[in-house]
């Protein structure tokens, strides 16, 4: 799981949503078992999370789970100025 920031509070929610679910998986089946692995860079960094993508698929993961939040939040305030330009 790769995240844009491990000390925004919204991530650190999605990490504890994750685990709790695998946790939940892990009890329910007798499958392979669900491992959360964190490889959320501290401070926002794309570059390091684009090195992280890459770990954990060179590191043989099965899924990347990589949570974006201020891009779409920006995109929406950019049609918000859109729609008011527009308007004007």
């Amino acid at each position: 799981m790769i995240a844009k920031s491990s000390t925004n509070p919204v991530f650190l929610s999605a990490r504890t949503g994750a685990e709790a679910a695998a946790q939940g998986a892990r009890r329910r089946s007798t499958a392979s078992p669900i491992e959360i692995v964190w490889l959320t860079p501290p401070p926002e960094d794309g570059q390091v999370q684009a090195q992280r993508i890459a770990q954990a698929v060179n590191e043989g993961a099965n899924a990347v789970a990589h949570l974006l939040l201020g891009r779409r939040q920006g995109h929406r305030r950019d049609q918000r100025r859109r729609r008011r330009a527009a308007c004007r």
